[in-house]
């Protein structure tokens, strides 16, 4: 006979497996920055991409644009259409391009119902000759929220 106790500590351990397993969609949270002056992104069938955002440096920038799946996608900078349009399919790969100046744009993929259906990232473009600084974590790039210190890595060390 199977105590109370052996199920639930069956079910703790069954529900624990399937957090540590994760899953979530490609574009979960993350940023991807440009490498060797290209910058990659990779579209997914879940009509998402590998990355909710994405960073370059100002001046010509090289886009190449992958398809992990079968499903047609473009990609489009907005306000920008007409300088660039990849288009991929059938696990295709498309480049191009496109002269950018620092500041924030968004890439999307024009496919009726695709951006709607939540397939835009973020582009942040530095300035020429720097790589961008990462965002911290909760906030724009570089302000500290108010009455907050950083800690060194000594515990109990604060900066000011």
């Amino acid at each position: 006979m199977t105590t109370p106790r052996a199920i639930l500590g069956t079910t703790v351990s069954a529900v624990l497996l399937v957090c540590a397993c994760g899953g979530g969609g490609g574009g979960s949270g993350t940023t991807s920055t440009a490498e060797d002056g290209v910058l990659r992104v990779v579209a997914l069938d879940t009509q998402d991409f590998d990355a909710d955002g994405y960073r370059v440096a100002a001046g010509e920038v090289t886009v190449e644009y992958q398809l992990s799946g079968f499903q047609n996608h473009t990609l489009v900078v907005e306000g920008r259409e007409d300088e660039l349009r990849l288009e991929v399919e059938n696990g295709g790969t498309d480049s191009g391009t496109i002269t950018l100046e620092p500041g924030r744009y968004i890439l999307y993929c024009d496919v009726a119902g695709h951006r709607e259906g939540g397939m835009e990232a973020r582009l942040l473009v530095g300035s020429s000759g720097k790589r961008p600084r990462p965002a911290p974590k909760g906030g724009p790039i570089g302000v500290q929220a108010p009455g907050i210190r950083r800690r060194s890595r000594r515990a109990g060390a604060t900066r000011r």
